[in-house]
């Protein structure tokens, strides 16, 4: 006989990622907690989701692979 799993479905593999940020940042954060019912957590992974596909990482890995040939010729 098969058990039914219980409890909310999976959101998939996680890793926590923790920084110190402005005092700003988090007092406007635990408003916006307080204001919609939305935890800091979900809230903090949900921004930063939005966010970190601005950052252009095969622009740096160009850049420094640019760089290190820069400094082996001169080398």
């Amino acid at each position: 006989m098969k058990r039914n799993r219980g409890g909310r479905p999976s959101k998939g593999e996680r890793r926590y990622v923790n920084a110190p940020v402005s005092l700003a940042a988090a007092e406007k954060l635990e408003r916006y907690s307080e204001l919609t019912g939305e935890g800091k957590g979900p809230a903090m992974a949900r921004i930063f989701e939005a966010h970190i596909d601005e950052l252009n990482l095969e622009a740096l890995e160009d850049q420094l692979s640019l760089s290190l040939h820069n400094d082996e010729q001169t080398a």
